[in-house]
C-alpha cells in the first residue's frame, strides 16, 4: 500500500471528552454568596454557628459528587445547588426559626470561633439541705482527678481547664441534682500543652447515684470516702483508675478502648454489670468482699479478675466466643465438657463460703478473661 493509500487518523474512534461535574464551582459560588449576604446584613453573623451542627452532611455529599458526578455530571451539578440551596436556607432562617439561639441560658453556648487559650473556672455547689444527689460528670480530654470535697459544707467543688464554656446545671432542693460538662461549639485547632485537668471534689457526706462519662484524657477516681448509692462508668479512650468505696450498691461499667483498673474495697458487697471494649481491665476484689458480676460482652480487650484467696468463687461461662478463658487450679469445672470454654467452674464448698464473687459472663467476645487468686 503507498503512502497516498494509507488511511488517515481516525479521529472518530476517540473517546468522547469527558464532562465534568460542577459541583465544585457550583459549591465555592454559594459560598461567595453566602459571604456577600452575610457582609451586606442580609444574613445574621451569628447564624453561621448553625453549620457546626450540619457539618457531617457536608462530608456526605463530597461523598456522593465522585460517585455520582463522574458518570453523570448533570447530577453533581444538582446536587451542588442543592447543597448551596441546604446552606443558604440554613443561614437565613435558622434563627427565626429557633434552630440556633446562642442567648439560651439552659445551653450557654459560646460563639463560634476557633478555641485556641485554656481557660480555668472554679465552680462550687454548697450541700444547702440536701440529703441525696444525682451527679453526672461528663469529662472532656484533659486529666482528671475525682476525690472527696476539701470542705464539709460543699457538695460539689471543682477546679476546671477547659477550651470552651462549662455547663453547670444544678436543680432540686432535698434531692439535688447536677450536671457537669463542657459546652462548646467552637474547633480545637490549637495544640494544647501544660499540666491542664480538672480537679472535682464530692461530698463523702451525701448519698450520691454518680455517673460518669470519661474523655480521652487519663481519669482517676478516687471514691473510697464517698457514699455511693448507684455508680456508672462510661469509659472512653483514655486510661481510668478506680478506687470504690465500702458499702452496698450497684456498679454499671460501659468501657471503651481506654486501659481500666477498678479496685473494690475490703468488705465491700456490690452488684456489678459490665461491658468492656478493646481495652484492657483489671478488677481487684478486696478481702472479705462480695461480689456478683455480669458480664455481657467482655468485647476484645483481656480482662482479669483477682480475687482473695479465702473468697469461694464461682465462674459460668455462657458463650465463650473465640476468647481464652483462663481459671486458677483451685477451682474445678462442674457443669459442662472439659474440653469446653463453656460451662461452670467453682471452688470447693463454693456454697458454704463467708464471701462469694460471683462471675457470670454471656458473651466471651474475642477477649480474654483471666480468674487468678491473689
Amino acid at each position: 500500500m503507498t503512502q497516498e493509500n494509507q488511511p488517515g487518523p481516525q479521529w472518530d474512534d476517540r473517546p468522547p471528552r469527558q464532562q465534568r461535574s460542577l459541583f465544585w464551582p457550583v459549591l465555592l459560588i454559594g459560598v461567595g454568596i453566602a459571604l456577600l449576604l452575610s457582609q451586606l446584613g442580609v444574613i445574621a453573623a451569628i447564624s453561621w454557628g448553625l453549620l457546626l451542627r450540619f457539618w457531617p452532611v457536608l462530608l456526605i455529599v463530597a461523598g456522593l459528587d465522585p460517585l455520582l458526578g463522574r458518570r453523570a455530571p448533570i447530577l453533581g451539578t444538582l446536587l451542588g445547588i442543592l447543597v448551596l440551596a441546604l446552606v443558604l436556607g440554613l443561614l437565613a432562617l435558622g434563627p427565626a426559626a429557633g434552630w440556633l439561639n446562642l442567648q439560651r441560658s439552659d445551653w450557654d453556648l459560646p460563639s463560634i470561633n476557633v478555641l485556641t487559650e485554656v481557660r480555668h473556672s472554679r465552680l462550687e455547689e454548697p450541700i444547702d439541705g440536701a440529703r441525696d444527689a444525682r451527679v453526672t460528670l461528663d469529662l472532656g480530654s484533659f486529666r482528671t482527678e475525682v476525690d472527696a470535697t476539701s470542705d464539709d459544707d460543699l457538695l460539689l467543688e471543682a477546679e476546671i481547664d477547659h477550651l470552651g464554656q462549662m455547663r453547670f446545671d444544678v436543680s432540686g432542693k432535698a434531692t439535688r441534682t447536677i450536671l457537669l460538662d463542657e459546652v462548646s461549639t467552637g474547633i480545637n485547632w490549637s495544640s494544647v500543652t501544660g499540666d491542664h485537668r480538672w480537679e472535682i471534689g464530692l461530698s463523702p457526706e451525701v448519698p450520691m447515684e454518680l455517673t460518669i462519662d470519661a474523655g480521652s484524657g487519663p481519669v482517676e477516681l478516687d471514691l473510697e470516702r464517698l457514699n455511693l448509692t448507684e455508680f456508672a462508668l462510661d469509659g472512653g479512650s483514655g486510661p481510668i483508675a478506680a478506687s470504690l468505696p465500702f458499702g452496698d450498691y450497684e456498679v454499671s461499667a460501659d468501657l471503651g478502648s481506654g486501659p481500666t483498673s477498678v479496685d473494690l474495697p475490703e468488705g465491700s458487697d456490690v452488684v456489678m454489670r459490665l461491658e468492656t471494649g478493646s481495652g484492657t481491665v483489671d478488677l481487684r476484689v478486696g478481702d472479705a468482699a462480695d461480689l456478683n458480676l455480669t458480664a455481657v460482652d467482655l468485647g476484645s480487650g483481656s480482662f482479669t479478675v483477682r480475687i482473695p484467696e479465702d473468697s469461694g468463687v464461682r465462674l459460668r461461662v455462657r458463650d465463650d466466643g473465640s476468647g481464652a478463658v483462663s481459671v486458677p487450679s483451685e477451682m474445678d469445672k462442674v457443669k459442662g465438657s472439659a474440653n469446653s470454654k463453656e460451662g461452670t467452674w467453682e471452688t470447693d464448698r463454693f456454697d458454704r463460703a463467708d464471701h462469694q464473687v460471683i462471675i457470670d459472663v454471656y458473651d466471651m467476645g474475642s477477649g480474654s478473661l483471666r480468674v487468678q487468686f491473689d
